[in-house]
């Protein structure tokens, strides 16, 4: 799989719930992809990443061949932000289920 094709696969359409409010900013350090998440009643945030190649870690298959995977990290002030957490092909249903976790700060972190 090239990169487009993996970029497609993971660009899927994703249905936001709408107490979240969603802000596309610019990809940096070789993000393909990146996105804001605010909880518009707790004011809560988490930045969303997608590592296309391998660009921010080195997440590889059993071959060593880049993996994408999206990276997901609460801030807990300026300039702060908790260790991300990695989803892997667990689809868009996965990486809502972690967004909602991680803005909560609920749950066991499981990575």
């Amino acid at each position: 799989m090239n990169n487009a094709e993996a970029l497609e696969l993971k660009c899927e359409e994703i249905k936001f719930p709408q107490s979240w409010a969603i802000t596309l900013i610019p990809a940096t350090a070789g993000a393909a992809l990146r996105f804001l998440v605010r909880d518009i009643v707790t004011n809560n945030k988490v930045s969303v990443y997608l590592d296309n190649d391998c660009s921010l870690g080195v997440v590889q298959d059993s071959e060593n061949k880049p993996i994408p995977y999206w990276e997901v990290y609460r801030t807990v002030g300026k300039g702060r932000r908790d260790p991300a957490r990695c989803l892997f092909s667990e689809g868009n249903t996965r990486l809502l289920e972690v967004i909602f976790t991680e803005l909560n700060g609920e749950g066991e972190r499981d990575d």
